[in-house]
């Protein structure tokens, strides 16, 4: 019953820019109330879990996710996934080495924050700020639009300056997502795959169940 125009307010909530709302429901009387779910005012799904992957495995067993990422503060924590995804083009030993370092390249970008954070007290402990930079952002595939340039980030809330910058953006994009449809297609053709196989094991196992000594049934 929540108000989905209450519910957009709350999804472009962000600090220093548009302040957090109470989620609003319509009463039987046609009249506005607050959602009674929650007595907190609420923000943009960013500042807590941008990328939900567990929660999502959790509520409905998802457990493969494709992540386009758009948020620009991201970028940064992207690089060495950026990075380990040029390495990946070449051959060799060593590139297959740093491209599965990947991970670890992130965890260290992070601990560094945090090693920062715990000897400076910035940004303080469960500050928007804080919940904003340590979350895990990514998926198993993970679209990101690196391409942004510093000018891009002094811009952020402005509208493009000529058509052309704009579709520079979306062509941009469009190349960031390319890259990872092959990897898309290779998931599905595994999942189709891996169902029929599983279809045909379980008509198997039906065959055996029903008949369990072999036995043919004109004999």
């Amino acid at each position: 019953n929540v108000m989905i125009a209450s519910a957009i307010c709350a999804s472009s909530s962000m600090p220093m820019l548009v302040e957090a709302v109470r989620l609003l429901e319509k009463a039987p009387d046609g009249s506005l109330r607050p959602w009674p779910g929650s007595t907190d005012l609420m923000r943009d799904g960013t500042m807590m879990a941008d990328s939900p992957c567990e929660q999502l495995q959790q509520m409905w067993n998802v457990r493969w996710s494709i992540i386009s990422q758009v948020n620009p503060h991201v970028v940064p924590f992207s690089l060495p996934y950026v990075l380990a995804k040029r390495i990946s083009q070449f051959s060799g030993v060593f590139a297959k080495r740093l491209t599965m370092a990947e991970g670890w390249l992130r965890r260290c970008i992070w601990n560094t924050l945090r090693t920062f954070q715990r000897w400076t007290g910035f940004p303080k402990e469960g500050s928007w700020i804080s919940q904003l930079l340590f979350q895990d952002y990514f998926g198993h595939v993970n679209i990101i639009h690196y391409e942004m340039r510093f000018q891009d980030y002094l811009r952020l809330i402005k509208n493009e300056t000529s058509l052309e910058d704009f579709r520079n953006k979306v062509e941009a994009a469009s190349r960031c997502t390319a890259e990872e449809l092959p990897f898309m297609r290779l998931r599905a053709a595994r999942r189709r795959s891996s169902a029929r196989a599983s279809g045909g094991m379980s008509r198997g196992v039906a065959r055996e169940f029903n008949n369990p000594l072999g036995c043919n049934d004109q004999a």
